[in-house]
């Protein structure tokens, strides 16, 4: 469970797609240029995923112009591939699904505001 690579650094994914349009990358980029630092309201745990393998994450409550951004986003990306954005900040991929417990145990699940600080793409 110690994976330090950035794809477990936490984060939250706005649009997951096969390809992104470059104006889509070029606008997100510079709305949130502008708006971080962003407080999120973390709410509790969730895991993503079927078969052996899974993604824990915090749910996430972001502002309502984080929200109504991410929403445009997606709408100009065509290839997006979850029809719903589920806010959430990752905290960890690829989990084995036999070590979930140990991991959620692992984490912090107390409700309470945390800081988006940066823009990461991938």
């Amino acid at each position: 469970l110690d994976h330090r690579g950035m794809t477990n650094a936490p984060h939250l994914s706005l649009v997951v797609a096969s390809a992104i349009p470059d104006d889509v990358v070029a606008r997100a980029r510079e709305f949130f240029a502008a708006a971080l630092p962003i407080r999120l309201d973390v709410r509790g745990l969730i895991a993503f995923g079927a078969g052996s393998r899974v993604t824990l994450a915090h749910l996430a409550e972001p502002p309502r112009a984080v929200v109504d951004e991410v929403t445009a986003l997606r709408q100009a990306s065509p290839l997006v591939r979850h029809p719903v954005w589920t806010p959430h900040v990752t905290l960890g991929r690829r989990i084995p699904r036999d070590r979930l417990g140990e991991a959620t145990a692992a984490v912090d699940a107390t409700p309470r505001a945390r800081t988006a600080a940066a823009v990461r793409s991938s």
